[in-house]
């Protein structure tokens, strides 16, 4: 395998994703609470699709990060600002990914 094949960059959004939910996990339970399964989901889909945009030779790379990117954004306005920042950073990542991506033939009439 090739690792100019991926780009470094969704593969840290994947990481802090992944990360971020272990830590909430983690913190949740040591508190006595239940972690909310709607947020460990949501940071499990924009891993998962971060990892998918890493590939440099995808079809669907640009509208994975971009999904990884809001889904990242969208959580990291609404926890608090200890889990917030590296999110938001993850979802940077994965926006600026997103940009440097080239526009592929995923829509009709697309060119690419």
């Amino acid at each position: 395998m090739r690792w100019s094949r991926f780009d470094p960059l969704p593969l840290v959004a994947a990481a802090v994703a992944a990360l971020t939910g272990v830590a909430y996990g983690v913190m949740e339970l040591a508190q006595g609470d239940t972690p909310v399964v709607t947020f460990l989901g949501i940071l499990v889909l924009a891993a998962v699709t971060a990892c998918f945009g890493a590939d440099r030779r995808s079809t669907w790379r640009r509208p994975s990060l971009w999904l990884s990117g809001f889904a990242l954004l969208f959580v990291g306005v609404l926890i608090p600002m200890v889990l917030a920042l590296p999110l938001l950073f993850a979802a940077g990542c994965a926006f600026f990914g997103a940009t440097r991506a080239p526009r592929s033939g995923f829509l009709p009439g697309a060119r690419g």
